[in-house]
């Protein structure tokens, strides 16, 4: 297709737009002005101006369109993913959700979401854009972004578009309406910046370039090409590939005739192209966000907030000036006056309802020389109350059309109890839901477009930014073998399929808040649960130094309750099994010594006791440091790899029974030659010193333990 077709092919689609359109653009112009303050028609403002009458807009929608906006603020949708195929995986579906995540967050995504969602309120649509850029001016990766469009009036999509966020629609127009000056700064080396006036050229395209500006769109359009899909059977099960790619020999199970789609780009003015190129992604980067949607007569009219109200709203208007007028000219009647009576004093007369005169003169004399009394004034009582009470009604004429009531815009109704009141705010919630919902359906497509856009962006080895659910960021190693939360994983973004879903309600700093608050009143009801969850209550708060008094009450919580570092080093389960059992023998031998204290209550005894604990205490701190020296060469052996470190552990365990055993009958042997007690005695001495034998065991396996602990920081 040459340029001249191409530009022939795309004026015609953006005239369609325009036809198909222009009543709906008309009333949502209409509506858009109206919610500024534009109210009154020209023709009564203009009369009103001229009589010196007041002409008064009391705008009263503003705070019925915020109450649904900052509604939605609060209640932001948000990104979700999770895996539709054997390829997808769990955990890279939760990276590629913070994926999503930080990309809204670095390119100002609620910017976008709540200028469409406001347009949308305001005048029944609006739209936003998803864009890739270069991450520096000195990097070749790239980044998606999403932005805003701040005109939704220069959005024109095809009008045969049936899905409710248009992403079945075959081509889409941006434009851009740029002066002379703003189009030769841009596009210096076009011919039209080049021409000695654009009015010349602006004959040969209507509305695209005029005496001061030229209309500049970006141009989104889908191209398919025809393929042969195949249906093979291959060792990873049944698979559809083109025709082409079909191996020699292989059956081919069945066959169709598809279309592959692909969205081209191109920017032109009007009269020749300036760009052309693709555009990665299968969907076009547009989204919209509508507002009431209804098909009559086959034209689509896209409602707002506004245009329901807008009589109630002129209405309300009337009666106020109305009711003004009455007021500040109730003491101003007109004056009855007879013919020629006030001949010759007419500036003083004309100007008696507008001034303060001092002296009003007039003859006392008519035409005919009959002598008449003064003019008298005209009093008659302004109807006020009614006016009143008609501006009142108007009021609840703007509340029944809008579906919002006192309750949801925070007056006092004729509701007694709070459950009545919350069930009124939800009533004005429900009335407004479908913008909401529609806003739901913009944002989930605006998520397939990003996951259709990141294995193709992200599409090789390199780290990424992701978020939380609670917005901590994190750094993670995408497209490579990585270590993550304790484990070895590989998060490919360009790998298997995943859909994508959309919550809507409190964001994360919401739910913190009532989380804290439920947390504080669980407190007061048991305050001992701040001794073991007095770390996650402080966590929860929003105040300078909660996170280090966290930390400092997550250090003095009970060992088993501190949470363990995943990504530190771990003992090998043949060494817990040892350590597990070694824990029930120190247990065993802990009853066995607390019975020998009970029975050893002779004085006698006691004093072998003493002289015998002595004795071994000289030999087991001997030992200890020998059993220390040896705890560190298990621990070096510990951190060698699986088989080998494991096999060495287990030798040097023996090792230490043998010398422990060996240990014990040398100080029993010493024990009886220097004993002067009886048998008897010897026996209990003897169990005494299995007892104290045990215990240096459990030191010694307390050691062991914390040597394999990570220390504080690593």
């Amino acid at each position: 297709m040459t340029d001249e077709q191409f530009l022939a092919l795309a004026k015609d689609r953006f005239q369609q737009s325009i036809d198909a359109t222009n009543h709906m653009r008309v009333l949502a112009l209409d509506d858009l002005r109206f919610a500024t303050g534009d109210q009154w028609p020209d023709a009564i403002r203009r009369q009103r101006d001229q009589d010196g009458r007041p002409c008064l807009t009391i705008n009263k929608l503003p705070a019925f369109i915020k109450q649904v906006v900052n509604d939605q603020r609060q209640n932001r949708p948000a990104i979700k993913i999770s895996p539709v195929d054997s390829n997808g995986d769990p955990e890279t579906a939760e990276v590629i959700a913070g994926l999503c995540r930080h990309i809204e967050a670095s390119s100002d995504a609620d910017v976008a979401y709540d200028t469409a969602f406001e347009s949308a309120v305001r005048c029944g649509f609006g739209y936003l854009r998803v864009l890739t850029e270069y991450v520096s001016p000195d990097s070749f990766d790239k980044e998606i972004v999403i932005k805003r469009i701040r005109n939704g009036f220069a959005v024109y999509f095809d009008p045969t578009a049936e899905a409710a966020d248009y992403s079945d629609a075959k081509w889409c127009f941006i434009v851009q309406d740029l002066t002379q000056e703003q189009y030769k700064a841009a596009y210096p080396d076009t011919s039209v910046a080049a021409g000695a006036g654009l009015e010349g050229i602006g004959n040969n395209s209507p509305g695209w370039i005029t005496p001061t500006n030229v209309r500049v769109a970006e141009y989104f359009y889908t191209e398919e090409t025809p393929v042969t899909l195949c249906l093979v059977n291959t060792t990873q099960g049944e698979m559809a590939i083109p025709k082409s790619e079909v191996p020699p020999g292989l059956p081919i199970l069945e066959e169709r005739v598809s279309k592959r789609p692909q969205i081209m780009w191109a920017k032109l003015n009007g009269c020749e192209v300036l760009k052309r190129g693709k555009w990665p992604g299968r969907f076009i980067p547009i989204v919209p966000v509508l507002g009431d949607e209804a098909e009559v007569d086959g034209q689509i009219i896209l409602g707002s907030l506004v245009r329901n109200a807008k009589d109630s709203q002129r209405m309300y208007n009337y009666w106020a000036s109305a009711e003004t007028e009455a007021i500040a000219l109730a003491p101003k009647a007109p004056f009855l006056v007879a013919e020629g009576q006030i001949e010759g004093y007419e500036r003083q007369w004309e100007s008696a309802n507008v001034k303060n005169n001092p002296v009003l003169t007039y003859k006392p004399t008519s035409i005919g020389g009959h002598v008449i009394g003064a003019p008298q004034r005209q009093t008659a009582e302004p109807a006020i109350q009614a006016i009143s009470h008609a501006r009142l009604m108007s009021s609840d004429d703007i509340k029944a059309t809008t579906g919002i009531f006192d309750a949801s815009l925070g007056n006092r109704s004729n509701e007694s109890s709070g459950r009545a009141i919350v069930a009124r705010q939800r009533e004005g919630d429900t009335a407004t839901y479908h913008f909401q919902d529609n806003l739901s359906r913009a944002i989930r497509h605006c998520g397939r477009i990003l996951l259709d856009l990141i294995p193709k962006i992200y599409n090789r080895e390199r780290v990424v930014r992701i978020l939380g659910l609670d917005g901590e960021p994190e750094s993670v190693l995408v497209n490579a073998p990585t270590r993550r939360k304790g484990a070895e994983a590989i998060y490919d973004l360009t790998a298997g399929k995943y859909d994508v879903v959309v919550s809507t309600g409190p964001s994360y700093t919401t739910k913190r808040q009532a989380g804290t608050d439920a947390m504080l009143e669980l407190a007061k009801a048991y305050p001992p649960i701040m001794q073991i969850a007095g770390d996650l209550l402080v966590k929860s708060m929003d105040w300078p130094g909660a996170e280090a008094l966290a930390e400092r009450l997550q250090m003095a919580l009970p060992p088993e309750l501190k949470p363990k570092d995943e990504n530190g080093p771990q003992i090998p389960p043949q060494v817990q099994q040892a350590v597990a059992a070694m824990q029930q023998q120190i247990a065993s031998d802990e009853q066995l010594i607390e019975h020998l204290k009970k029975a050893l209550d002779d004085e006698q005894v006691k004093a072998a006791n003493e002289a015998q604990m002595k004795a071994a205490d000289i030999a087991s701190k001997e030992k200890i440091a020998e059993l220390q020296e040896e705890t560190k060469r298990i621990i070096a052996f510990a951190n060698l790899d699986q088989v080998e470190g494991i096999a060495v552990l287990r030798n040097e365990l023996d090792a230490i029974k043998v010398d422990i055993a060996n240990a014990h009958q040398m100080r029993m042997q010493e024990f009886q030659a220097e004993s002067q007690f009886g048998q008897n005695d010897q026996k209990v001495l003897g169990q005494l010193a299995l007892a104290q034998q045990a215990a240096d065991n459990q030191r010694s396996q307390t050691e062991l333990e914390q040597s394999f602990a990570p220390a504080e920081g690593e």
